[in-house]
This record gives C-alpha cells, structure tokens and sequence, in this order.
C-alpha cells in the first residue's frame, strides 16, 4: 500500500511544472505567467501546420505506394504536442514526450523506408518482421528513456547519424526512377527526400542543442 502510494505521488511530481532537470537558455515566465518558455511553445506551431498539408500533397504516395506516411505526419503532431507541453511547463514528463516523439518518427521511417537490400536475410521476404523488431527496440528504449533520460539521446545520436548517411547515398533514386514516380502522378520524391532527411537532422540539432542548455 506505502509502495503504491510513493509510485502515485512520484507520478504526480512529475506532471508538476519545473520539474525537468533541463531548462533553456529563453528566461522562463517572462512574456506570460502561464508559459514558461513562450517563444519556444509558440514555435511548435509548424508542427501542428505542416503535417496535414504534407497529408494532401502526399496522397498520391500514399495510395499508390505506402499509406503508412500518414503515420509519420501524425507523428510529427505528437512531437509539436510534446514540444509545446514540455516547453509551457518544464515538466520531466513533457521533456520525455518532447524527446521520444523525435525516436518515434525516426523509428518509424526506418521501419517503413529502409532499404530491403540492406536488411538482414532473415526480413527481406518479409518486411513485417522488420517493423515488428523495430516497434519492440522502441518500446524497450522509450521504458529505458524514463529511468535514464540519457538513453534517448544516445538513441537518437546512434541512429540519426547513419540514416542521414543513408539518406544521402540513396539521393540519387530521385532521378533514377523518376520516370516511374511522373507515372503515377508523384513527381515529389526529392520533397520527400528532404522531408525524410529531416528526420535525424532535427535529432541530431536536438541532442547537440541539449549540450548548451543551462541545467537546474
């Protein structure tokens, strides 16, 4: 009973404002008392923008080739509701749903859009293996990420610097098959390139920026 109720009151204390160990550099409550870092809240606002106008311009992609890009705009939502929420209190649950909403579309992407031919034998019959893997190695770091916060960072450093490798080598399918895009109406590959190499590009700016962070 005394256990359960220590378990419920850490719970709370963690939903309470300020308690995050990390704090940016923006002076907190300045601009309004109830947003700690207003300018930083307020700039999540592409997050919530952006995903469903990405939704329309790649319906196309979506129908033809693979609806499971909705996944990963709906997932940049989350990401713009963790940021916000982490951002307006400096609470250490929004700081972990602001981090893992990053791994999450990170994951995701890699499950989707890794190519088969890079994958082990035992997943290139069948990708589903693959996504299966992956869902459960981010299951297992996102419990990890909330004893030791550390472990998302690394997480996002290990992987987001190789798939921006990748992605990079990979660039040159935008013109390759860029015949079999223009016949099925989706002439968008390098916008999803781009769109794509986001990815671990915001990853890696978020986990250098942490560096410079001033820590309470």
């Amino acid at each position: 009973m005394q256990a359960s109720r220590t378990s419920e009151l850490l719970f709370w204390d963690q939903l309470q404002a300020g308690s995050s160990d990390v704090d940016w550099c923006e002076g907190n409550y300045l601009i309004y008392p109830s947003i700690a870092e207003f300018y930083n809240t307020i700039s999540n606002i592409l997050f919530f923008v952006l995903p469903p106008l990405l939704m329309c311009l790649f319906r196309q992609y979506a129908t033809h080739f693979n609806s499971g890009i909705y996944l990963i705009w709906s997932l940049l939502v989350v990401v713009g509701i963790g940021s916000t929420y982490f951002h307006a209190t400096l609470s250490f649950l929004g700081q972990m749903l602001d981090e893992l909403a990053i791994l999450w579309v990170l994951m995701c992407a890699i499950a989707m859009w890794f190519p088969k031919r890079y994958l082990p034998k035992v997943f290139r019959k069948d990708r589903s293996r693959f996504k299966v893997v992956v869902a459960i190695l981010s299951g297992i770091t996102t419990g990890l990420a909330f004893v030791k916060p550390v472990v998302n960072s690394l997480s996002l450093m290990t992987l987001g610097i190789p798939c921006t490798v990748l992605l990079i080598t990979e660039l040159r399918s935008d013109w390759i098959f860029c015949e079999m895009w223009s016949a099925v109406n989706f002439p968008y590959l390098h916008c999803a390139w781009w769109a794509f190499i986001g990815v671990p590009y915001v990853s890696f700016l978020c986990v250098h920026r942490k560096s410079a962070i001033k820590v309470t």
